[in-house]
């Protein structure tokens, strides 16, 4: 599925070259090199870091850099589509009283906010006539 790890392996293991020797040439973290070969890009520190990553691979692997970015980008449109999947089964329906339930609540309480400043205003008017 994830194709970039796919083929770093692949060619990592066809030199005979370890996750220590390689983290001994390329001073990456054997955690990230394992990401990356096992296509669990969310371990990694983000994509600048990962692209550095890729390039340190490529000149250690003697692989080309550009088909390493080719197939990451492969990797993730695969991964965002899984995701949408994901999200698209996952979701909720939204309760449909709740917004309703607020909006009243709002509308009544700017009522009584307009019918006792009306009340208040008639109460503190001076009638003609009238001796205070």
């Amino acid at each position: 599925m994830f194709e970039l790890g796919i083929y770093v392996k692949s060619k990592r293991e066809e030199l005979g070259v370890s996750y220590e020797e390689l983290y001994e040439r390329t001073r990456i973290r054997t955690l990230y090199l394992q990401s990356i070969e096992e296509g669990n890009y969310d371990i990694l520190p983000g994509e600048v870091y990962l692209k550095g990553f890729l390039r340190t691979i490529a000149r250690e692997l003697e692989l080309d850099y550009q088909h390493l970015i080719e197939l990451y980008n492969a990797d993730r449109k695969v991964l965002a589509n899984d995701l949408d999947t994901e999200e698209e089964e996952i979701s909720v329906p939204k309760k449909q009283g709740a917004s309703s339930a607020n909006s009243k609540l709002v509308w009544l309480i700017f009522g009584l906010i307009v019918i006792g400043s009306i009340v208040v205003f008639f109460l503190t008017q001076k009638t003609p006539g009238a001796i205070f």
